[in-house]
């Protein structure tokens, strides 16, 4: 059987990483690391990391052959989708392979935002024992999770062992058999979207950026939600209008926004900054884009895109999915 051929150009791959896709693609693709050495008018596939400053117009105008490009990351929004709709490629994310992770974290922000961890750290290192001041709980408390991927998913695992009211916002009403007892709602349009929002104490954003999501929340959808609901987003920055939740959040006082994706990422050694100073709000906590970052989370990428892009190959071989 002839062997499909697989560009890969992925920045700083280490042995250890070359020896996953080799060892999950050997046996059915001609694995190539250095395009110098690559067919490029054979390549069928092409796995990348990043794509700006990575993927030359040079380099895709000589991959006259290229069927998919296959990217180690879950989102792949920055890849152009000229690439998909003009040239017919197929593009392919590795959705799941650190979704327990970044569920782990939004459970992580959502508790210390509603157990006020981080106020009351400050306040004892400032030698205040304020015991005087209730908190909140997660226990039957209502959560719209926007977005019902792996992520979404994971995190709707948890939410049951906290006995929350369960709605979700995806494309379609149809759900897998096992989540039909799980999730009370199924919202599609952007009307039900405000009703599972107006009754939401916690929201998590799992969506993936395109361009209908882009600016998803904006000024009508943070006018519904209630004033102290907390908003958790692990997804793309520009799913949420910067502007209208800066607004929303200084005159919401009590309102909470959970932030690991932001709308500018800063170069190396530059300063955090966006264009919103939400770093001198006392109701935002944030992290620097590492909800997927324990030990391994590399290679679980590394992992999750080889299996898929094998997934691909079988089939192209067989006409069918390699899961049916």
């Amino acid at each position: 059987m002839k062997k499909f051929k697989v560009l890969v150009k992925v920045d700083g791959l280490k042995h250890e990483h070359r020896k996953i896709i080799v060892h999950n693609l050997g046996d059915i693709a001609e694995i190539y690391f250095n395009e110098k050495n690559a067919p490029l008018e054979e390549v069928d596939a092409l796995m990348v990391f990043h794509w700006k400053g990575v993927i030359s117009e040079v380099l895709l105008d000589k991959l006259k052959n290229l069927k998919v490009v296959q990217a180690i990351t879950a989102g792949i929004d920055h890849i152009p989708e000229y690439i998909q709709e003009e040239k017919g490629i197929e593009i392919h994310g590795a959705q799941g392979a650190n979704s327990k992770y970044i569920a782990e974290h939004v459970f992580a922000f959502m508790l210390a935002a509603v157990k006020r961890i981080c106020f009351h750290t400050q306040e004892m290192r400032n030698h205040r024992f304020r015991q005087d001041l209730y908190h909140g709980t997660l226990y039957e408390k209502k959560l719209a999770l926007l977005g019902f991927g792996t992520i979404g998913q994971e995190v709707a695992k948890i939410a049951k062992h906290f006995d929350m009211e369960i709605s979700v916002f995806k494309r379609w009403k149809l759900l897998d058999e096992e989540w039909n007892a799980v999730v009370k709602f199924v919202a599609t349009d952007r009307d039900e979207l405000h009703k599972i929002l107006k009754h939401a104490d916690f929201i998590v954003v799992a969506l993936p950026l395109t361009r209908e999501t882009r600016n998803l929340l904006s000024k009508e959808e943070f006018a519904v939600m209630k004033k102290k609901a907390v908003l958790v987003n692990v997804s793309r920055g520009k799913v949420i209008d910067e502007e209208a939740l800066y607004n929303h959040l200084k005159e919401n006082p009590e309102f909470v926004a959970c932030l690991d994706t932001w709308w500018k990422y800063p170069k190396e050694e530059e300063e955090f900054r966006q264009d919103y100073p939400f770093e001198e709000l006392p109701n935002v906590l944030m992290t620097p884009h590492i909800a997927a970052k324990i030990h391994g989370f590399f290679e679980n990428m590394i992992l999750t895109a080889s299996k898929k892009l094998r997934e691909y190959f079988w089939e192209v071989e067989h006409g069918g999915s390699q899961k049916s």
